[in-house]
């Protein structure tokens, strides 16, 4: 669980009336609680907690507490707009010729406290092989204003020494770390959602928890090459394949409720099940169609994969195994669409090896099962 701060606001509204406002906000995804101490001069405390109604996908919609002071009373009301989750309203009632007057109202942004500050992401060699890897684990981390590394969002892997910078960005890191699904949840692993293999690999996670920043894995080897999208841009898209098999897109709409779809949208667009001709502008047209049915049949293979692995007839490695297999299948196929020159072109200095897109390490850390 991430515990967010709310600074300490101290508001004279009225003569004799200091209302002092702090809190926390607790972010455990998908649940998220707000609790907002808040006192009046010479008054007890009172505390105000709202909390995410992950069924609902809304927060509790207000409360309200009542203080005397010097025979007068003031009324300060919490509430939050289903709307606007990120927001937290507040106001200060004072009573006037027996009608409540508003004295003060303003709004706390739940992640207002947190600037933006830097963050990273990085690639190094796949853990299968990390000296002679053709495919690159990519994750990112975020900095303090020290420049010091406070977050790290493994994406399924881990991390040595030889990690490269494959670009920074500056970004909400609470907003990162919620879409990362939480990168010390031992079941998700921080891989945003995806599961992997199937929706993408980390590729397409550190894509998803660096969308705020702009940030998108281009450099890592395995991702694109020369401008052509390749392999797993080409399979999985930017964002991952929400519809390879019908879910996955509620969830992903679901993240930090909604705030994604307003401040970025094209962060919670849900990638396309059918490759676009758009999105490969320098494959010949003639080749579009084939390079379609070919992606189809590969997606079609990941997902059998998929549910062998969730029926236990295949344990975590030979899935990710099986899933090489496949995607390696679809790029010799490719060859004989392309032709030589441009398959050379598109895969560049993997045209003619396997590659290993779907870490068997990362596979088996991910999906096996705990011990009894």
């Amino acid at each position: 669980m991430a515990i967010y701060k709310i600074p300490k606001q101290e508001l004279g509204v009225a003569p004799g009336f200091k209302v002092t406002f702090h809190g926390k906000v607790n972010v455990e995804f998908p649940k998220a609680s707000i609790e907002i101490p808040t006192k009046v001069t010479g008054c007890k405390p009172y505390t105000y907690r709202v909390s995410l109604d992950p069924a609902k996908g809304r927060w509790t919609s207000e409360d309200s507490h009542k203080w005397t002071l010097f025979n007068h009373e003031v009324v300060v009301r919490i509430s939050i707009d289903p709307a606007r989750p990120r927001y937290v309203a507040a106001e200060v009632y004072h009573p006037v010729k027996s009608k409540r007057q508003r004295l003060w109202h303003d709004e706390f942004d739940i992640f207002g406290p947190y600037k933006k500050r830097k963050v990273e992401m990085f690639a190094q060699g796949a853990f299968i092989d990390p000296i002679k890897s053709n495919a690159d684990h990519t994750y990112a981390a975020g900095y303090n204003d020290a420049g010091k590394r406070n977050y790290l969002w493994p994406c399924g892997g881990d991390h040595d020494e030889n990690q490269r910078s494959i670009g920074h960005g500056m970004a909400f890191q609470p907003e990162c770390d919620c879409l990362s699904q939480m990168r010390t949840d031992p079941v998700t692993k921080g891989l945003a959602g995806i599961r992997y293999g199937l929706d993408g690999v980390c590729h397409q996670a550190t894509n998803r928890i660096m969308c705020t920043a702009g940030l998108e894995v281009n450099d890592a080897k395995g991702y694109k090459s020369k401008g052509w999208a390749y392999l797993t841009h080409t399979l999985y898209g930017r964002l991952g394949l929400l519809a390879i098999d019908g879910k996955g897109a509620e969830k992903w709409r679901s993240i930090c409720n909604g705030c994604l779809t307003k401040k970025y949208p094209r962060c919670s667009e849900e990638t396309e099940f059918l490759v676009s001709k758009n999105e490969h502008p320098d494959l010949m047209q003639m080749h579009i169609d084939s390079n379609q049915e070919l992606l189809l049949q590969v997606r079609r293979d990941l997902l059998d994969a998929y549910n062998e692995l969730e029926a236990g007839n295949l344990a975590p490695k030979e899935y990710a195994d099986v899933l090489n297999a496949a995607i390696n299948g679809y790029k010799a196929k490719m060859q004989s669409v392309l032709g030589s020159t441009l398959h050379a072109e598109m895969f560049d200095e993997v045209a003619n090896v396997d590659v290993v897109v779907v870490d068997p390490n990362i596979a088996e850390a991910v999906f096996a099962k705990p011990a009894l």
